[in-house]
């Protein structure tokens, strides 16, 4: 059986509450600080938010990717800041492949650790990245509501997905049948 993460012993304020995406990923706001976060099964954590970029030692036990980014601009997209989310989507979906369970957060948990999380299935999966806007969106409520984000995401085509996401990723559709990876829907 695969291991959860335990998302009422994290926070109880509804918008920092992590939602479960797909598999073992995982989006939410600002985490808190202390030794709960790996007691709840947080087993890695993608800090998304530019302003909550405190040290890895705040998470004991948990591995830690700073992967810093600003929305304040709602209409731009630094394309340095595209860099850095993907390469931090990139290391959260080898991170769910190996098994672990990844929460990637920003401040609200809505649009930047939305972004880093569209990217993180798509690598997973191969899908478009309108498919994967359309997956968060469903999953995490306000998950991705900046539309230049969204716009952008969707432009994505489909892609090779990293290796072997099925065998650890417990991905199936609406009725428990396994999913095929790298064929867009």
């Amino acid at each position: 059986m695969t291991r959860r993460i335990d998302i009422d012993r994290l926070v109880a304020e509804a918008f920092y509450k992590p939602s479960h995406i797909v598999g073992n990923i995982y989006q939410g706001g600002a985490p808190t600080i202390g030794p709960h976060m790996r007691a709840a099964g947080v087993d890695c954590l993608v800090l998304a938010a530019m302003e909550l970029q405190g040290p890895a030692e705040d998470y004991p036990g948990v591995e830690v990717h700073h992967a810093p980014g600003d929305d304040t601009d709602v209409n731009w997209i630094d394309p340095a800041t595209i860099a850095v989310w993907d390469a931090a989507a990139q290391w959260a979906a080898h991170r769910a492949i190996a098994g672990k369970n990844v929460l990637i957060t920003c401040a609200m948990g809505w649009n930047r650790s939305g972004f880093v999380t569209a990217l993180a299935v798509r690598h997973l999966t191969g899908w478009t990245g309108e498919r994967c806007v359309d997956l968060v969106q469903r999953r995490r409520p306000k998950g991705l509501s900046n539309q230049s984000f969204a716009r952008w995401l969707r432009k994505l085509p489909a892609c090779v997905p990293l290796p072997e996401p099925a065998a650890t990723c417990g991905l199936v559709d609406a009725l428990g049948v396994p999913m095929s990876f790298g064929e867009p829907r």
